[in-house]
């Protein structure tokens, strides 16, 4: 008898994983197990990821609140899809995009080749926008004021972090 799993992903401690155990609660499906990460999308160096992954059998189900939670780097979602869906012969659940991303539709060539490339292009921006939320982070610690001691203030509580900034001598 086949299985469904959920897992969701958070890049960090500090994240809330609420939204997508929400939606998993919503879409109708009754969970073998749900497995999470908070863990950067990076990779898929994830423990309870892998741990769901070594579970599957033929024939279950895998289900994601939306294909950026399987990972931000686009060639892992283009590698873990085939995984899922070729070697482990599973099924594959994107909430956010079921009626392009559910596998358990459209089995024939056409539909194969819609999903791969959906999925393709979704990783694309995945990525773009991992790549992105970067720029953007190093951009504002760039910017950010230091203190006397050249070591940046945080808005937060008003004190000085890290490293002090190299300052140049006279």
């Amino acid at each position: 008898m086949s299985k469904k799993y959920a897992c969701w992903r958070v890049s960090s401690g500090d994240q809330n994983e609420a939204r997508q155990l929400r939606a998993f609660e919503e879409c109708g499906l009754t969970f073998d197990g749900i497995f999470g990460d908070k863990q950067s999308g990076k990779n898929m160096n994830r423990p309870e990821y892998q741990r769901m992954i070594a579970m599957l059998e033929p024939g279950d189900l895998v289900v994601f609140s939306s294909l950026d939670r399987m990972s931000r780097n686009y060639e892992d979602i283009a590698r873990e899809w085939e995984r899922i869906t070729k070697e482990k012969d599973c099924d594959i659940l994107i909430l956010d995009m079921a009626d392009l991303l559910d596998t358990r539709k459209s089995k024939d060539l056409l539909g194969t080749l819609i999903s791969d490339l959906v999925v393709r292009l979704l990783g694309y921006v995945a990525q773009s926008e991992r790549e992105n939320i970067k720029k953007r982070q190093a951009e504002g610690i760039a910017a950010m004021p230091v203190d006397e001691n050249g070591r940046k203030i945080s808005k937060k509580t008003g004190r000085g972090f890290g490293r002090a900034e190299k300052r140049p001598e006279n």
